[in-house]
């Protein structure tokens, strides 16, 4: 049998991994004005698990909902799409 994924995946830019197994991943979302269709930009930031510390300031990361690993972080990185120069 498979099993459904209903768990939300998005991709965003890691701002931060000083912390030991955590991550600060930022993503952006466009979203057309319902009035004067001009697209907006709205930001939010993510604290991810990263279990093997291999997230670099700069890497653009695929991250996945996850239960609640501390008081922050819901989130787990799943791969790194792109390393950061």
């Amino acid at each position: 049998m498979s099993e459904k994924n209903n768990k939300r995946q998005v991709v965003g830019i890691a701002l931060d991994n000083k912390m030991d197994k955590t991550a600060t991943i930022e993503v952006e979302r466009r979203f057309p004005h319902p009035v004067y269709n001009k697209y907006i930009v709205r930001t939010k930031k993510y604290y991810a698990h990263d279990e093997s510390n291999e997230c670099s300031k700069g890497d653009v990361v695929r991250i996945e909902e996850y239960k609640p690993t501390s008081r922050l972080k819901r989130w787990i990185v799943l791969n790194i799409e792109k390393k950061a120069e």
